[in-house]
């Protein structure tokens, strides 16, 4: 694996003391590629870009399917062949400024809360993204990569030449969140209205419940 950092040109102007804001990360790992196909080949099929669905039956539906793609490609030869030879590169958004939801939709524990995960909604985030995308368009096409390349995928290639439009609407619906559930949820006072929890860490607006977990 590899993994670049960088900094957006807005990065450079407006975060100079702070870490960079992009991440190029490349994947050549076989055992990646066999446990990663059988989800994208059944996310073409099925896709479940709402949080929400994952609990209904197509969300069961969906996940039934993983192993049976996996033993479809398995026999077929195609999962020994694309993750002997296929190499992944993604871009991340360190330092989002989009923010999403999480609303309860019910007193009752056992209905699923509302995610809204506000992935790129913010302008910012959707130029930084579109501008990180032509950076890893332009190292998959340079002199020293290219030669190594026999095909891109077929979702990829439209972007190659595509405008800032093409792109971003690529990342909308193909994007996801990257980080772990833990150290996400942020203390502060009664006045940080970014701060969910306070310093005792009860949370806020809702009387007698408190975080007991690591997502602090």
């Amino acid at each position: 694996d590899v993994t670049a950092f960088f900094r957006s040109e807005w990065a450079k102007q407006h975060e100079a003391s702070r870490g960079p804001d992009m991440q190029l990360v490349g994947i050549a790992s076989p055992a990646f590629f066999r446990n990663v196909l059988p989800i994208v080949m059944v996310d073409q099929l099925l896709p479940m870009r709402n949080q929400r669905a994952r609990h209904s039956w197509l969300g069961r539906a969906w996940r039934n399917l993983v192993p049976l793609a996996k033993a479809f490609l398995s026999l077929t030869g195609l999962l020994d062949k694309f993750s002997l030879y296929g190499y992944s590169v993604g871009l991340v958004l360190n330092h989002p400024v989009s923010r999403g939801s999480l609303r309860l939709r019910s007193a009752n524990p056992d209905v699923q809360p509302e995610i809204d995960l506000g992935l790129l909604s913010h302008k910012l985030d959707q130029e930084r993204v579109v501008a990180g995308a032509r950076t890893v368009l332009k190292c998959l096409e340079s002199k020293e990569f290219k030669p190594l390349i026999a095909d891109y995928h077929d979702a990829l290639k439209p972007l190659l030449k595509g405008d800032d439009k093409t792109i971003l609407e690529y990342c909308q619906s193909n994007g996801a969140h990257a980080w772990h559930a833990c150290g996400t949820v942020r203390m502060g006072p009664a006045d940080d209205a970014m701060s969910p929890l306070t310093p005792d860490l009860k949370v806020k607006g809702v009387d007698g419940l408190r975080d007991r977990k690591s997502v602090v």
